[in-house]
């Protein structure tokens, strides 16, 4: 019988008994349907966890963040109120050095405080201003640590910035109508212990809130974030009275006397307006860093270089010519010290680098960051000061710079690159993730205590699984495919015994009857296989976004919550088809519809014609 008839029979029997066809067509349809949806979304998944998943792992894995910072709780445990401390224990740039020399070491880099006491932005959130009061510098070799994106600093262009989500919260001022409030300490104690600090902060009219944001708005725009100017007057006063704590609301007036009092002292040596006056710059926002325990926002140490020399010089340059005597020096007029080796913060503006307000952070009462009338801060000024010897005597400069005797004003602009360099954080890049266990046992024998944490075992056990899953779904569509094509052309040739006997009736032969039936069952997997490749395809691209969408969810759930960077995905992975498999299916499928239905095509061919007959 020739294939074109053999093809003729068959297609008017698929016309005829469409219902009967489709116990064929339609398991084929929806298997191959399943079949590319499944291994090609498998192997984009794979493709997004390679990156996402695996890739942020593997540079992660070269990463090692070395902290000394000590984060405490507040009172009975509430850890509303933390403080963060340095200790004595800062690492330097000879540990830098020394770290730098340890095999597998690639780079070395300290996190350093910028010590500049006002930067500020009001382009974060509308209406409301953000204070930045730990900036620090950040190597662009290991800012993989906290960005995917480009840290690089380039003249003209917006510059990169790492913020804290720790640092999105504002203080406002809620006086419930009144002009003054006495906080009683005493009477908020919890049984005799230590005060109650929730129930302080209620009272005191200084609050603080978060301000909720969106990640992915922020990441990518551009804001301009003022450095410098002189420190907000304070608009209250606070003493300590038999009562408690005393908090006063200033007039107009008496704010205005404050003003034009600090205007009155600052005029004669400098010039007030040009003091006043911010320097700004424009920055793109590459990160932010959600799961940090400290409050540490980042710029390209290129840039810090840049902002501190022009910060120095602003000031120099508002200078007037009148002499400004040594002891109006860390008395009425304050600034940055340096003592010859280190150059610290503004005085007490320095716990900034320690302390963070708001929610999650130490409870204020009144702000750190607004000046009171004992002296004024001078943005840029740099004091030169006696350098005082001693563990107690470093921290203390830490806290509140240096309380050497005065020495006069440092007009070097370069001072801050040519200072010595302190932080409690150090990164540490690894030349392969795979010598970061030798390279973390070098850490430890050369005295740097470091536990890592780092379980890339997990990742590499992932990855075997996902594998496995794909040669699993391979041997299930194998399996399926035969139990389909065997299960159906047996129920064929059981329905078919009176047209076998007609056929054999009027001539044809057994090999015949084989033929028709093996064609037949190639066939139907054809119209199925068709309807499934263009179901299937289709199907892919509908599922892209929703599982895009999942894999976010999924990544934000799990690797989100052990590394500060996950590599970010979009919806095109997820449209990928995977036509290795597809190729692979094509093949297995026809190749198993043809030996397969041998069997029952053998069956059909040995039906008696007589016996067709006479059962039918």
């Amino acid at each position: 019988m020739k294939v074109g008839y053999v093809n003729k029979i068959n297609f008017k029997k698929l016309k005829k008994y469409p219902g009967k066809s489709l116990f064929l067509v339609l398991p084929i349809t929806i298997l191959i349907l399943l079949g590319i949806v499944m291994s090609s979304q498998a192997k984009n998944i794979m493709a997004a966890s390679q990156q996402a998943i695996f890739g942020t792992a593997a540079t992660s894995g070269q990463l090692i963040e070395l902290s000394s910072m000590q984060v405490t709780g507040g009172a009975n445990g509430d850890q509303r109120v933390q403080m963060v401390f340095g200790g004595d224990a800062e690492y330097t740039d000879t540990d830098r050095d020394v770290i730098s020399g340890i095999n597998n070491v690639e780079t070395a880099a300290l996190t350093v405080s910028i010590p500049i006491s006002q930067a500020a932005t009001g382009d974060l959130f509308a209406g409301k201003s953000v204070s930045l009061t730990n900036l620090r510098t950040l190597d662009e070799a290991v800012s993989s640590q906290y960005t995917d994106q480009d840290f690089s600093y380039r003249e003209g262009q917006p510059i990169p910035i790492i913020l804290n989500a720790q640092t999105f919260t504002r203080s406002y001022e809620d006086w419930k109508g009144q002009t003054e409030v006495t906080i009683d300490v005493g009477g908020f104690q919890r049984g005799g212990g230590p005060p109650d600090t929730e129930a302080i902060e209620n009272q005191t009219p200084i609050k603080f809130e978060a301000i909720p944001y969106d990640r992915d708005n922020l990441i990518g725009k551009e804001i301009t974030i003022s450095f410098g100017g002189l420190d907000p007057l304070q608009d209250y006063e606070q003493e300590f009275t038999g009562s408690g704590m005393l908090f006063r609301k200033l007039t107009d007036e008496q704010i205005q006397a404050n003003e034009d009092e600090r205007k009155s002292a600052i005029e004669p040596y400098w010039n007030y307006d040009g003091l006043n006056t911010p320097l700004t710059y424009t920055f793109k926002i590459v990160g932010v860093l959600e799961n940090q325990q400290s409050f540490a926002s980042y710029i390209p140490e290129e840039f810090a270089s840049v902002l501190m020399n022009n910060y120095l010089q602003k000031q120099l340059d508002a200078r007037t010519d009148k002499q400004l005597p040594n002891d109006l020096l860390n008395t009425t007029f304050y600034g940055m010290t340096y003592d010859g080796v280190e150059l610290q913060g503004n005085g007490f503006g320095g716990l900034g680098k320690f302390i963070g307000g708001g929610p999650g952070g130490t409870i204020a009462i009144g702000s750190s960051d607004q000046e009171t009338q004992a002296g004024y801060t001078i943005p840029g000024l740099v004091i030169e000061t006696e350098r005082q010897e001693g563990d107690s005597d470093a921290f203390q400069r830490r806290m509140f710079g240096s309380t050497g005797d005065v020495k006069g004003i440092i007009t070097n602009t370069d001072v801050f690159d040519e200072s010595a360099h302190s932080s409690d954080t150090m990164l540490i890049k690894v030349n392969d993730i795979a010598n970061r266990s030798q390279a973390v046992k070098d850490l430890n024998d050369a005295g740097y205590a470091y536990q890592d944490l780092n379980d890339q075992e997990v990742f590499t056990e992932l990855q075997n699984t996902m594998q496995t899953s794909t040669t699993v779904t391979t041997a299930a569509f194998v399996v399926l495919t035969a139990l389909i094509v065997i299960l159906t052309m047996g129920k064929f040739v059981s329905e078919s015994r009176k047209e076998i006997g007609i056929f054999r009736a009027i001539g044809a032969t057994k090999k015949d009857i084989k033929q028709l039936f093996i064609m037949q069952a190639v066939g139907y997997t054809f119209v199925g296989y068709i309807a499934g490749v263009v179901g299937g395809i289709a199907l892919v691209f509908i599922l892209a976004k929703p599982i895009q969408l999942w894999f976010e969810a999924f990544l934000k759930r799990t690797v989100g919550e052990t590394f500060s960077v996950v590599q970010q995905t979009s919806a095109g992975v997820f449209t990928h088809i995977d036509w290795q498999m597809f190729g692979l299916y094509t093949l297995l499928l026809f190749a198993i519809a043809l030996v397969i239905s041998i069997i029952p095509a053998t069956q059909a061919s040995r039906v008696s014609p007589v016996q067709a007959m006479k059962n039918e």
